[in-house]
C-alpha cells in the first residue's frame, strides 16, 4: 500500500484546485476519480468532447481549461478509472480501478465527492425515457448526443442552461415545463442584497432563458403536478399550467430540482452530518474549517455544500492550507494569501440565499403524492408501503429502512434518502433532523466478494 501526505478523492473544481495548490508545496498528493479525465461533472469530458464549436457548451464550461492544465502540469500523480468504496479513518483509501484493487493511504484525505441531481419522486419518474437533466448534459458533453423531443422539466438554473445548450447544438426542445412554485419569487424579493451581490449569475440566466425562448422553445411557467405517461416505456408528460392539464407526447424527459452534496462516502466513515435548512440537504458537519468530525478527514466542493463551481476550487486550495498549517507542513504560511481566497470564498457565496429561495423545489409536490407512486427505484418501494411502516411504528428513517428496504439497493439511498427524510419528517410531525439520515456503511458502492478478498494487507479498521 502507498502512502502519501495528501489523498484526494474526486476530480472536479476542488479536486483539481486543491492537488495544484498541494504541489505547489512540495507534498506528494494522489487524486482519484471513476471518470478517465479530470475535470468532474462541470468540466466532464472537457479534455475530449466532440463538441469543439465553443459556443455551444458556453464559456462557464471551457472555463475549466486553466484549472485542469495546472492540474496536468503539477507533479499530482492521477489515478484515473478509480471507484472508491471504503475510505477509513486512519486515511485508508480503499478502490477499485478497472479489475484491480488497491488502497493508498494519505497523511490527510480530502473528500471532493461532489454534487449529486436531487431526487423528487413523481408519477411516473422510474419509467425508461425518464432522467434527469444532468444525465442528459453527461450525453451531450461526452458524445455529443441529443435527445430529440425532449421535455426539460422542474425547477433550477440547469434547466436555462441545457435548454440553451441544446438550442446553441441545433436541437430544440418540445418544451420547457418550469415547476417553480410562484410563492418563490415574493420569498426571493427579501434576499435582494445578495442577489445584488451576484448580479453576474443572474444576468447570465437571464440571457440564457432569453436566447431559449426566442429559438421558439415554448417555456411554460407556473407549472405543477408533474406525471410521466406509459407502459413500458415514457409515451407523454402531464402537467397542470395556468389551471388546465397539459399532455405533451414524447419519449424524453428530463428533469431537475436543483443539486445536494454527495455524502454518503463520509457518513460511511462516521463523519457527522446535519440537516441545512437553506439548502434543503444533508450536509456533513465542518468542525474546524473544511476539517469535518473525523480528524485527518476534510470536506471540499459542493459534497460539503452546493455553492458552485468558482466556489469548489477555492474551497480546495483554502482546505490544503488548512492542512499545510495543522499538520506543520509549512514553517510559515502567507496568511495574506489566505485572507485573499476566504474573501473571495465568501464574496462568490453572497448570492446563494437567493438562488436557494428562487429555486426550492416543489415540495408540496413531495408531499402530496399518490400512494402508489415509487419512492426507493431499487427496491421498488412505495408511499403507502412507506405510510404503513410510519403507521407501525418506524420512527426514524433508518427505521423505514429496516421494515421496507427501501435505501438497501445498490445506489445504497443517494437516490431516495432526501425525499424520504423530508416525507417521514412531515408524516410524523417532527424536523427533518430528527428523522435523520440513512446509516452509511462501506463498501459505498457494490463490489464482488472476490475484490474483498483480493486487498493485500487490510486489516479492517473500527468503522466497519
Amino acid at each position: 500500500m502507498s502512502r502519501v501526505d495528501l489523498v484526494i478523492i474526486g476530480a472536479g473544481p476542488a479536486g483539481l484546485a486543491a492537488a495544484t495548490e498541494a504541489d505547489d508545496h512540495g507534498l506528494e498528493v494522489v487524486v482519484l476519480d471513476e471518470q478517465w479525465q479530470p475535470g468532474g461533472q462541470i468540466y466532464r469530458a472537457l479534455e475530449s468532447t466532440p463538441l469543439q464549436d465553443r459556443s455551444v457548451l458556453g464559456e462557464d464550461y471551457w472555463a475549466g481549461e486553466s484549472l485542469i492544465r495546472g492540474f496536468r502540469d503539477s507533479g499530482a500523480e492521477f489515478r484515473p478509472g478509480s471507484t472508491v468504496w471504503r475510505i477509513d479513518r486512519d486515511g485508508t483509501v480503499c478502490y477499485r480501478q478497472q479489475d484491480r484493487v488497491a488502497q493508498v493511504q494519505g497523511r490527510a484525505l480530502l473528500v471532493a465527492s461532489g454534487a449529486m441531481e436531487r431526487s423528487v419522486p413523481f408519477t411516473g419518474w422510474q419509467l425508461p425515457g425518464v432522467m434527469t437533466a444532468g444525465a442528459g448534459q453527461i450525453l451531450l458533453k461526452s458524445a455529443g448526443i441529443s435527445a430529440q423531443d425532449v421535455v426539460l422539466a422542474g425547477a433550477g438554473p440547469l434547466l436555462s442552461l441545457l435548454a440553451w445548450q441544446y438550442v446553441r447544438a441545433g436541437v430544440r426542445p418540445a418544451a420547457v415545463v418550469d415547476l417553480t412554485p410562484r410563492i418563490n419569487y415574493l420569498r426571493a424579493l427579501r434576499q435582494l442584497p445578495s442577489a445584488v451581490a451576484g448580479w453576474r449569475y443572474l444576468k447570465k440566466g437571464l440571457a440564457l432563458q432569453a436566447e431559449v425562448r426566442r429559438a421558439g422553445v415554448p417555456w411554460l411557467d407556473g407549472c405543477s403536478q408533474l406525471a410521466a405517461e406509459g407502459c413500458q416505456r415514457l409515451q407523454a408528460v402531464t402537467f397542470s399550467h395556468r389551471g388546465q392539464t397539459r399532455r405533451l407526447d414524447t419519449e424524453h424527459l428530463m428533469t431537475h430540482f436543483g443539486v445536494i452534496p454527495n455524502t454518503n462516502l463520509l457518513a460511511s466513515v462516521g463523519a457527522d452530518l446535519h440537516w441545512d435548512d437553506s439548502q434543503h440537504c444533508w450536509r456533513p458537519v465542518r468542525a474546524d474549517g473544511f476539517r469535518t468530525t473525523v480528524p485527518g478527514i476534510y470536506a471540499v466542493g459542493d459534497g460539503q455544500g452546493i455553492f458552485g463551481a468558482r466556489s469548489a476550487a477555492l474551497s480546495g486550495a483554502l482546505a490544503v492550507r488548512q492542512c499545510l498549517r495543522e499538520f506543520h507542513w509549512l514553517d510559515s504560511v502567507d496568511e495574506a494569501r489566505d485572507r485573499q481566497l476566504m474573501r473571495d470564498y465568501q464574496d462568490d457565496a453572497r448570492v446563494r440565499p437567493f438562488l436557494e429561495t428562487l429555486f426550492l423545489p416543489p415540495f408540496d409536490q413531495l408531499l402530496t403524492l399518490d400512494d402508489e407512486v415509487v419512492v426507493c427505484r431499487c427496491e421498488e418501494v412505495t408511499v403507502a408501503e412507506l405510510k404503513q411502516a410510519c403507521e407501525a411504528g418506524a420512527r426514524g428513517v433508518n427505521q423505514l429502512k429496516t421494515y421496507t428496504r427501501c435505501g438497501m439497493g445498490p445506489c445504497q439511498g443517494r437516490q431516495c434518502g432526501n425525499a424520504v427524510s423530508l416525507l417521514q419528517a412531515r408524516w410524523l410531525g417532527e424536523p427533518v433532523s430528527q428523522v435523520g439520515y440513512y446509516h452509511a456503511r462501506s463498501p459505498v458502492v457494490p463490489v464482488t466478494f472476490g475484490e474483498l478478498g483480493n486487498i493485500q494487507g487490510h486489516r479492517p479498521s473500527s468503522n466497519t
